[in-house]
């Protein structure tokens, strides 16, 4: 699922690592940061911590994004998925600790090669408007052909999903919608409590897929009432109103109710008190408070006059050692997540209203031939200091704790031959002959001895410098002004001023349009962009690697290239026609599960030397203080559990970073134990 870094606060801890070993380090390294806390001074510790005003069943937390659209099945944004996905089940979903468990069905099962998936509905599950009212009919196996179908019509952001991998999914996608055309397509209900979906090809990791909200369920008569452009098979979304953001615009079979949706003001969850699980949801209303994010101080008030549960401490505080010392007992590093952002390049940029420079066509010239050339990307890789980026509002163990190299997930795979990314670095080694440690935690890339050196290779390629490269940035984020300006001096310092970073500010609705909310790839206005990033949508490599498939890539639009046989010359040029055979064959590997990781690792590893994209870092992590009881939510790093409330809980005091500490040990052994 696509995200926006810009947009991400933290509000929820969440662990992405299963591996004993991996455990170690970063009980290791969160213990280092307690230390750092404890020993940055003496003094009042507790003064602030509580407040009596504080209600522990329900929930206010500040939000950044807007919400677009409540069409669960047609909307790839985590900023949509933050509330549809409480709003409404699927299939399956993870308990706190990860393991996949029944929700809107109740048993599932395989056939012997994993083409054929039988899932078995749980009876008696309702389907509720925003209000609450009871809609007159049941849930059904019928909901999932009609949102299935649904998402095809309206051209869903997450069919490249789906396309090769439900039968005939694609066909009917690419047909002219008819009823004889879905005949075709593989999903059947058995009965009325049955849905079957058959696959183009062996797919052991399918059940993980069907926690994400495309396999969510959609009422036929409901979606059609909401006018004639949303009948099955002849879309008009100019004459459809099913899933605006218009609170009333869907139906409810989750755990809350959408009440209230005022835009960059407020949006309101309610328990919805006739779910069929309520009693795994403990608070009764979620607020969502929208901020610009211009005063920094704004959560850590919040938190402090019983608002909020949670607060980030920011380094660029003026004032930050003091918080430091006023929380030093509560404050805990966020634990690891299974995204991955980084600098996008755009490959084949058309608009220029957003730029310093590209007004000398010479220069935007320069730069497009630029971007296209490894060399020059290699430069920028080796000038770019990831931990001054990150650390630009972050203490250096914060900044560091944040950066990932590989654009994947940790729990991707692991084979008899070590962890994934263990796969990985040992794939990379064996490409290029040089050993890279690509470990979380670390950036081994910076050197201007090796900058200097792609420089004058990129000249001899034909690269005239200096080089500009427009970054997008929103005007009202000072931490993020302050991360772009980081990154242009790194970057000028490391390359004698031959590659020259230049922010480009704008306020925030633009910047979600030329950067994230991307309809064309001519929309994306940047050379660089550091602003979107990706969490895995089912447990296998693979859902990290087709996002740079040159076919059906999720990130084409924001590297300015169309999709299928568009822009093939760019895209031999950068290595991403290689780059997809190479995916291509590890998804046929199905039955040996270590030659399929390795496969995979081996694609990830030419992305890496070819830097068509340059992973940088996990979602935000930072030093926190919170009243969430830990590890109770429900936890998954794939499908939408990021999101869900489900499970949470509140307490009156801060959570003591003891007793995180605790708590973590615990629910780590609860995982250990399950695992085997």
């Amino acid at each position: 699922m696509q995200e926006s870094f810009e947009f991400i606060k933290i509000s929820t801890i969440i662990l992405k690592r299963n591996k004993e070993v991996t455990m170690k380090k970063l009980l290791a390294s969160l213990m280092v940061v307690t230390l750092t806390l404890t020993a940055c001074s003496t003094g009042s510790g507790d003064k602030g911590a509580t407040n009596s005003n504080f209600k522990t069943d329900s929930l206010v937390v500040s939000q950044d994004f807007e919400l677009q659209k409540l069409d669960y099945v047609v909307s790839d944004k985590n900023s949509d998925a933050t509330f549809a996905g409480n709003c409404i089940n699927t299939l399956l979903e993870n308990d706190r600790i990860g393991k996949l468990v029944p929700s809107l069905a109740k048993e599932w099962s395989s056939n012997d090669d994993k083409t054929v998936w039988t899932f078995k509905l749980r009876e008696g599950v309702k389907w509720y408007t925003n209000t609450g009212e009871e809609y007159p009919k049941e849930l059904t196996s019928a909901d999932f052909v009609t949102s299935l179908r649904h998402s095809a019509d309206f051209k869903s952001n997450m069919s490249w999903l789906l396309k090769g991998l439900i039968k005939g999914y694609e066909e009917y996608c690419n047909s002219k919608l008819t009823d004889e055309d879905w005949a075709k397509v593989g999903i059947k209900t058995a009965d009325e409590h049955t849905v079957v979906y058959e696959l183009e090809k062996p797919t052991p990791y399918f059940d993980t897929m069907t926690s994400y909200l495309i396999f969510a369920p959609i009422q036929k008569e409901f979606l059609e009432s909401k006018g004639e452009g949303c009948k099955l098979g002849s879309p008009d979304p100019k004459k459809c109103d099913f899933g605006t953001s218009a609170v009333d615009s869907i139906l409810y079979c989750g755990p809350y109710l959408l009440s209230k949706h005022q835009a960059k003001s407020e949006i309101e969850l309610v328990k919805n008190e006739n779910y069929w699980d309520k009693d795994n949801v403990s608070l009764k209303t979620i607020k969502y408070v929208y901020t610009d994010g211009s005063d920094q101080y704004e959560g850590v008030r919040g938190f402090e006059s019983g608002i909020y549960p949670q607060a980030n401490l920011i380094a660029s505080w003026k004032d930050y050692d003091v918080y430091l010392e006023k929380y030093k007992k509560y404050a805990y590093l966020s634990d690891p997540n299974a995204s991955c952002f980084g600098t996008i390049f755009n490959m084949n940029r058309k608009k220029f209203e957003h730029t310093n420079y590209a007004q000398d066509k010479t220069l935007r010239e320069n730069t497009r031939k630029a971007v296209l050339n490894e060399n020059f990307r290699k430069a920028y890789r080796a000038a770019f200091d990831a931990v001054a980026w990150l650390g630009s509002n972050a203490p250096e163990v914060v900044a560091k704790a944040q950066i990932r190299n590989i654009n994947n997930f940790p729990e991707a795979g692991t084979s008899k031959n070590g962890t994934y990314f263990e796969l990985v670095e040992q794939a990379y080694e064996k490409l290029t002959g040089k050993h890279v440690n690509l470990a979380d935690g670390q950036y081994p890339w910076l050197s201007k001895e090796e900058a200097l050196k792609y420089i004058e290779a990129a000249k001899k390629d034909g690269i005239v410098f200096p080089i500009h490269l427009d970054i997008p940035v929103a005007d009202t984020r000072k931490d993020l002004v302050n991360k772009a300006n980081s990154i242009a001096q790194s970057v000028k310092e490391n390359t004698d001023g031959q590659i020259i970073v230049e922010p480009v500010l704008m306020d925030r609705d633009t910047l979600s349009n030329v950067a994230f909310q991307l309809g064309t790839p001519e929309e994306a206005d940047y050379d660089i962009s550091t602003f979107s990033g990706w969490g895995p949508d089912y447990a296998d490599p693979k859902s990290f690697c087709d996002t740079y498939s040159a076919k059906t890539g999720n990130y084409l639009k924001n590297m300015g290239l169309g999709e299928g046989d568009k822009d093939m010359e760019i895209k031999k040029q950068v290595g991403m026609l290689e780059y997809t055979k190479l995916i291509e064959e590890a998804d046929k590997i199905v039955a040996d599960k270590d030659a399929r990781y390795e496969a995979y690792a081996k694609a990830d590893a030419f992305l890496i030397d070819k830097v068509f994209y340059l992973p940088n870092s996990q979602q935000t992590r930072g030093l926190v203080v919170s009243k969430y009881v830990p590890y109770q939510r429900v936890f998954s790093p794939y499908g939408i559990s990021n999101v869900s409330w489900k499970g949470a809980k509140l307490q009156q005091s801060p959570v003591t970073a003891e007793e995180h500490m605790k708590a973590f040990e615990e629910w780590s052994k609860e995982r250990s134990e399950a695992a085997k």
